[in-house]
């Protein structure tokens, strides 16, 4: 097993033949802290597939390692040259940018809640 130049993970047979691990989806759970603090009380979860490939062929596909972490660990990391609370915090305002997008915040255009009831 190693980490290719271009950053994939590999298993590597012989020169035709490797498998190259795909992160086919990540989730995200966050649980914010009663209290409006600070939290770091949730997890990420990749879902990994294998790609088996023979020259420049894809062979076919199979399930890799579920991986999970806590966001304590992700925080105590490096990753790229950014240290693991930057991760968490681009990560975060993502999620508010989008969901800022998504409900029209900023816009003037606030989206009506599930089920209807008044724009606030």
């Amino acid at each position: 097993m190693q980490v290719s130049e271009a950053g994939d993970i590999e298993r590597v047979y012989d020169e035709q033949n490797r498998d190259v691990l795909i992160g086919r989806r990540l989730e995200v759970f966050f649980e914010p802290s009663a209290d409006g603090n600070p939290s770091l009380d949730g997890k990420l979860i990749w879902h990994t597939e294998w790609q088996h490939w023979m020259g420049d062929v894809l062979r076919g596909t199979s399930l890799g390692p579920r991986i999970e972490r806590t966001l304590e660990q992700v925080a105590a990391g490096e990753f790229g040259g950014l240290p693991g609370m930057d991760v968490i915090a681009a990560v975060k305002a993502a999620y508010v940018a989008h969901a800022s997008e998504a409900l029209g915040i900023g816009t003037g255009e606030v989206e009506a809640p599930p089920g209807g009831g008044s724009q606030g």
